[in-house]
């Protein structure tokens, strides 16, 4: 029996479950990768919400790693809606750098260009707008801007082809005149303002014709033009400003007269109140010239440096210079 329970005893030994084998932990799994924001997605949306401020600054960071024509100009617009019109033109003009030949850019900065007088730039623009696109309109805006940099040539190719299509544009017709006039074919000048003076022959046409005819010096011819201009209508300024001009030299208190009657007519034209003052400087009242000189100057700016030459030259040497002509 004793054997028995030895034998039992050991095969419950055999039998006894050992220790539980040992854990190995798992290696942590890696997380899924995120997936990549589409911050072009995100800018449109900031957009579309309304906000500006955070659409410019990933905007500016994505110009930042790689700029390009389509990012430049997405600025631009947000820069628009947020009021700061001299950075959208500056996003224009890079833009332009990366890709000169997007018409749809050029169209966007025309009118920056012409709220900012920067008529060179806008002339250049138009230049290539014009080539795919040459509407009237378009034509009309580069003639202006070439007659505002002096490229009078340019501007009378524009007015002669809007010309053609509307020969009867009085408008037209004055402004082709003012630049034939800048190229030196005056006689072709004075048939398109007589065009429009037979049509329309008011006091302020007379003017327009009596100045061409003394800017060439046919100082008879303008002084009759100039005449029938105040026959019609006494407060005429341009024919006033015109015979002003005319007998400033030889008359200036005469000029004084008449410049005095154009100011009390336009008021805001400086060239009336800078006449004036010359004709008092010779008349050697250097006060009453000083205040015209500086009224001049207010309302056009340009005028301020050459006022102030003008009052240092002695009243002997400027009566001299006026005998000589």
């Amino acid at each position: 029996m004793r054997q028995l329970a030895v034998v039992v005893s050991l095969l419950a030994a055999c039998h006894k479950p050992g220790p539980p084998p040992p854990v190995v932990a798992e290696s942590p799994r890696a997380a899924p990768a995120a997936a990549p924001v589409d911050e072009r997605a995100v800018i449109l949306a900031e957009i579309e919400r309304g906000d500006f401020a955070a659409a410019e600054g990933r905007l500016t960071a994505l110009i930042q790693q790689q700029p390009s024509v389509d990012l430049h100009a997405l600025r631009a617009t947000v820069r628009e809606r947020l009021g700061r019109d001299d950075d959208a033109l500056d996003d224009l003009t890079r833009a332009l750098t990366l890709g000169a030949d997007r018409i749809d850019l050029r169209r966007r900065r025309v009118p920056m260009l012409e709220k900012r007088a920067m008529w060179a730039e806008l002339a250049l623009d138009l230049d290539c707008i014009v080539a795919e696109d040459p509407a009237a309109g378009l034509r009309l805006k580069r003639a202006q801007a070439k007659a505002r940099i002096g490229d009078h040539a340019g501007a009378v190719r524009d007015y002669d082809a809007l010309i053609e299509k509307e020969p009867e544009n009085d408008a037209l017709r004055l402004d082709r005149a003012r630049s034939i006039l800048e190229v030196g074919d005056w006689e072709r000048s004075i048939a398109d303002v007589t065009h429009v003076l037979l049509k329309q022959p008011t006091a302020a046409m007379y003017g327009h014709r009596g100045h061409v005819y003394w800017r060439v010096r046919l100082e008879e011819k303008a002084v009759a033009d100039f005449r029938k201009g105040l026959e019609l209508d006494a407060g005429e300024p341009r024919c006033l400003v015109g015979m002003a001009e005319i007998v400033l030299k030889r008359e200036p208190a005469r000029c004084v007269e008449f410049a005095t009657r154009a100011i009390a007519a336009d008021g805001g034209a400086a060239n009336s109140w800078f006449l004036r003052g010359m004709a008092r400087l010779l008349l050697g009242e250097r006060e009453k010239a000083a205040g015209d000189f500086a009224k001049a100057a207010e309302i056009d700016p340009s005028l301020k440096e050459r006022g102030a030459q003008l009052m240092t030259v002695p009243r002997d040497q400027l009566l001299q210079e006026a005998a000589g002509g």
